[in-house]
């Protein structure tokens, strides 16, 4: 078995030294905007950032993220499988046996070859089936139940 992937940390190293000026002169380059420069310079800044913003969207909207990452987070190796193949959550590892059921496997599913479309709408379908809507339900009764009980007797009523 192989271990996680090492970061590193020549990169890591440089972009901590880097980050602390780049923050002080950020935080310089506002300040230097808000008492000297005049309305423009600060529209212009809003509107660089909000275009930014934009086209962060957008850049992200048609070049979405790449293939979903399959490495354990236990052993290191690169061997998740989806936990179920009804569901959209729980991955499992085929090497070391990890399992976590709460963890999201939507990435997973949408590179497999049945649509994804036919595993979210049986799961809404199996949701839909459990919901029953019982007018009389009191406080100590659930509104959620496989099979519905018999509505009370009327003239059991003592008022």
């Amino acid at each position: 078995m192989s271990g996680p992937k090492p970061t590193s940390t020549s990169q890591s190293t440089v972009l901590g030294w880097l980050m602390p000026p780049l923050f002080l002169s950020a935080v310089g380059l506002a300040l230097w905007l808000v008492f000297n420069a005049s309305g423009n310079y600060f529209a212009w800044g809003a509107g660089l950032i909000i275009a930014l913003t934009l086209l962060w969207v957008l850049v992200s909207t048609i070049f979405p993220r790449g293939p979903a990452e399959r490495i354990c987070p236990a052993c290191g190796a690169d061997t998740l499988v989806r936990a179920e193949a009804s569901t959209t959550s729980g991955l499992v590892c085929k090497s070391c046996l990890w399992r976590d059921d709460e963890v999201s496997s939507f990435l997973l599913a949408e590179e497999e070859e049945d649509p994804i479309e036919t595993t979210v709408l049986q799961r809404r379908r199996k949701q839909a089936r459990k919901v029953v809507i019982r007018p009389w339900a009191g406080p100590t009764e659930s509104a959620t139940s496989a099979e519905p009980p018999t509505p009370p007797d009327p003239s059991s009523n003592p008022s």
